[in-house]
């Protein structure tokens, strides 16, 4: 079962949650390198933005953010699970 909340976990936890994972090639992440996710999420094309389920705000891709991008994008998951 989903969890009801994200905000309360520490940032170890929150970097392991599932609404933190998605599939990319080792290209992509090598392009990715260490670069912050405002950096390398702006230059992708909404609808990859999408098919991954990431949140088009560009705000919620602020480090600082990090943890209502997570609130976000499991939102998005479960709607679209729900769907299927």
């Amino acid at each position: 079962m989903f969890r009801d909340y994200i905000g309360d976990m520490d940032l170890e936890t929150a970097y392991d949650h599932v609404a933190n994972i998605t599939i990319i090639s080792r290209k992509a992440n090598e392009e990715i390198g260490s670069k912050r996710p405002d950096e390398y999420l702006s230059g992708l094309d909404t609808e990859i933005l999408k098919s991954h389920y990431i949140p088009l705000d560009s705000k919620l891709w602020r480090p600082e953010n990090y943890l209502k991008f997570l609130e976000q994008r499991k939102k998005m998951i479960i709607s679209a699970l729900k769907r299927e």
